[in-house]
């Protein structure tokens, strides 16, 4: 009894001493955390740092000290009070803003290289209701750098190095600074493609425009981001001109052919081309059909007469080496070159010559008296076409192609033409003539032929006719006997039928014997009798006529060549009688 006294003595005891404990366990609890703005800073710059409290109950004061190195660091707000090395915040929140969570931010300047340690100290954190919340402290290493000092690039190279006018030599280097490039005579500006390796470097040209004739220096200069500069040296050599600047004199204008062909629009329809003046390659245009060349001359200088046009257009025969004023025409998609006719050229009968005005230039044109005068004849020739005689209708303003003929339409062609013409027909004529005599000789003997034919034809004909008919009146005739043997056969074999042996012939008597009671023998009464006779007169009526009849002969096959009608049915086999029954036997027979 004592023992168990003590032992539950020692539980209660046990369970007293344990309440308090339950309840510091239970106790609000909180953590501390630092976040900094950045992890690595240079020096001289400035540092956000951040201490937050996370409790699992309302905050409702707190009182907590920063830490940190004030050889490294310089304070600049944030805290309540500020010590050196240590930022101290107190804060009261008993309103209606209550939180879990309170978080506040300290700025620092960065002052020397090093590592600054920032640590956390609670003085107190209370809940709410006045409880204490046990606080758990944090920590966080800030890196300080010198800031590096930026160093300018010093690459002062080319990546690379090209011009689109032609290829320079050697092959671009990178560390090679002198080349060569030739180009043609036309061309005197240049295009450049210089890129610099660095970035940041600049790139500079000189010397690519306006190229003289020879030997020009063309320089590519690189400075590097220091400043550095580095020179690529190109020797470009221009052509001179393929053509020579001969001098024409026309119409007492002493003119120049240029050499320089960029100096000059061209028109349209034509391509730069050589023509030979004096025996010298001279700038000139021609037509995609070679058929017109033009050149364009260079007039002197006249003072004064600075608004005219440098260069005067002329169109250049170069069979002859004569010139003529260029006159282009384009009244709608197609442009005419309007050219003066040539030497012995004869207009169309009825055409006379006169001039007129065309785009503010006089021409010569052809009119016919006879027409309207909005017609007019002109020589002229498209650009890709091929010169000769055109309509020109100055109402609609248009050109219409009118004949050629050897390059000339003339009265002298026309008459050739015709009598081309009537030696032709005359030809024609002379072979339609034959083939007619030919076709009227060969109708007649068609007609001959076919006479004889229709003869020839008409005499089988008729031959086939006779041989029908007489066909036809063989098969009757045959067909006749035929029957008639048929119909002999026929009595014959009826008539065996009834005096044959194996079936012999009964009459029946037309009424039963009639049988007295008195006598046992059968009699026969008067209508039996006369059926009988009856009977027996047919038979012997038969007998006689087959007796009188002869008998026909026998019958042959007919031959092989001939067609015999054949009855279409067999008649039946005929059997010989052995013995006619005479009437005598059939009393026997009877009795």
């Amino acid at each position: 009894m004592k023992k168990t006294l003590k032992i539950l003595t020692c539980v209660l005891l046990t369970v007293a001493l344990s309440i308090p404990l339950t309840i510091m366990v239970s106790a609000a609890s909180a953590k501390a955390s630092i976040t900094l703005s950045a992890s690595n800073v240079y020096t001289d710059k400035q540092v956000k740092v951040t201490v937050t409290y996370k409790a699992d109950a309302n905050i409702g004061a707190w009182d907590f000290t920063l830490n940190y190195d004030p050889s490294l660091l310089q304070y600049v707000s944030g805290a309540d009070k500020h010590t050196a090395g240590s930022c101290r915040i107190i804060n009261v929140n008993m309103g209606t803003d209550k939180s879990k969570s309170v978080a506040f931010t300290v700025v620092f300047n960065t002052l020397a290289v090093g590592n600054v340690e920032f640590t956390t100290s609670t003085n107190g954190i209370v809940g709410e209701d006045s409880a204490k919340i046990t606080a758990t402290e944090a920590s966080a290493i800030l890196k300080i750098t010198k800031e590096p000092v930026y160093v300018p690039s010093g690459v002062n190279t080319l990546s690379d190095l090209s011009f689109e006018e032609g290829k320079i030599s050697p092959v671009f280097a990178a560390g090679t600074n002198e080349y060569t490039l030739t180009v043609d005579y036309p061309i005197k500006n240049l295009t450049v493609n210089a890129p610099a390796t660095h970035k940041l470097a600049t790139v500079s040209v000189s010397g690519d425009k306006e190229l003289a004739v020879g030997e020009n220096t063309v320089t590519v200069t690189v400075k590097a981001e220091n400043g550095k500069k580095n020179t690529y040296t190109i020797k470009v050599t221009r052509n001179e001109s393929p053509y020579t600047a001969e001098k024409v004199t026309l119409d007492g204008i002493e003119y120049t052919f240029p050499i320089d062909e960029s100096l000059i629009a061209i028109p349209d329809g034509f391509a730069i081309s050589k023509a030979s003046f004096n025996g010298k390659d001279v700038l000139a245009y021609e037509n995609m059909t070679g058929s017109l060349c033009i050149v364009a001359l260079e007039k002197p200088f006249i003072e004064g007469d600075e608004t005219e046009e440098k260069y005067v257009w002329f169109v250049y025969h170069k069979d002859k080496s004569t010139f003529e004023p260029y006159i282009s025409y384009s009244p709608g998609a197609m442009n005419y070159v309007i050219l003066t006719p040539p030497e012995g050229f004869t207009p169309p009968e009825g055409y006379f010559e006169e001039h007129m005005n065309i785009g503010n230039k006089n021409i010569i044109a052809y009119k016919n008296s006879l027409f309207d005068e909005r017609f007019s004849l002109i020589y002229a020739s498209p650009v890709n076409g091929t010169s000769g005689i055109y309509v020109y209708d100055s109402l609609d303003n248009t050109m219409q192609f009118y004949m050629t003929y050897d390059g000339q339409p003339t009265k002298k062609t026309v008459d050739d033409l015709n009598a081309k013409m009537e030696s032709i027909i005359a030809e024609k004529n002379g072979v339609i003539d034959g083939i007619t005599e030919e076709r009227d000789a060969l109708a007649e003997d068609k007609e001959l032929y076919g006479i004889i034919i229709l003869s020839c034809f008409g005499a089988i004909l008729l031959l086939i006719i006779i041989l029908i008919i007489v066909a036809v009146r063989k098969g009757k005739k045959n067909k006749k006997n035929t029957a008639e043997d048929f119909d002999k056969e026929e009595s014959e074999t009826q008539l065996n039928e009834i005096f044959t042996e194996q079936s012999p012939v009964f009459v029946a008597p037309a009424h039963k014997p009639v049988v007295t009671a008195n006598s046992n023998k059968e009699k026969i009464s008067q209508y039996d009798e006369e059926s009988l006779n009856v009977t027996s007169n047919r038979i012997k009526k038969l007998t006689e006529e087959l007796i009188r009849e002869p008998i026909p002969a026998p019958v042959t096959k007919p031959a092989p060549d001939k067609k015999v009608s054949i009855p279409t049915s067999t008649p039946p086999k005929r059997r010989r009688p052995t013995r006619a029954i005479l009437p005598e036997d059939i009393t026997k027979h009877s009795r």
